[in-house]
């Protein structure tokens, strides 16, 4: 029996771009994080790109994740994303922002420029995903980033609110 490749559904790529924009639109809405900032061409390697209420130019790459952040210690981001990010940010001195949604209206931001040197400090890990694209399982590779270099935002009573130290919570 021949395995067939099962067919990509485009609109779920769409959705779930469309309800990234509406968390990131709602965080720069209350917190007023963003000067300006755009949504990149559709299939563009990073979400956004910004400038920050200092005026410095931010590239932004956003996920939204369906459980909650104290699941794991640690969260995963796409190799190719990170080092496209860290490498704008030597080269353009734009800041490398990763924003992480979770389930419990809490939103984790790493500043990538935390990592103090990317060619030793990252942390590699082969992962299995559920690609929602296609409906399959794959394996992957992806940097771990620890919690702790990450700041954290909580909606609080519909807003989004940062929190200075996760133990307050």
């Amino acid at each position: 029996m021949v395995k067939r490749k099962k067919m990509y559904n485009p609109t779920y790529h769409e959705e779930n771009e469309a309800q990234d924009d509406e968390l990131f639109e709602e965080f720069v809405n209350d917190t007023h994080f963003f000067k300006t900032y755009k949504r990149n061409e559709q299939y563009s390697a990073l979400d956004y790109s910004a400038t920050d209420v200092k005026g410095r130019g931010c590239s932004i790459e956003l996920k939204r994740r369906n459980f909650p952040h104290t699941k794991f210690g640690t969260t995963v981001i796409e190799c190719e994303k990170a080092w496209l990010m860290i490498n704008r940010h030597e080269q353009f001195g734009y800041i490398p922002l990763y924003f992480n949604f979770y389930t419990n209206d809490t939103l984790l931001i790493f500043d990538l420029r935390k990592i103090g040197e990317p060619d030793k400090d990252l942390i590699y890990k082969k992962i299995t995903i559920m690609n929602r694209g296609y409906e399959e399982k794959q394996k992957v590779w992806r940097i771990e980033l620890p919690h702790n270099i990450a700041t954290t935002f909580k909606k609080i009573d519909g807003k989004w609110c940062w929190i200075k130290d996760e133990e307050e919570v």
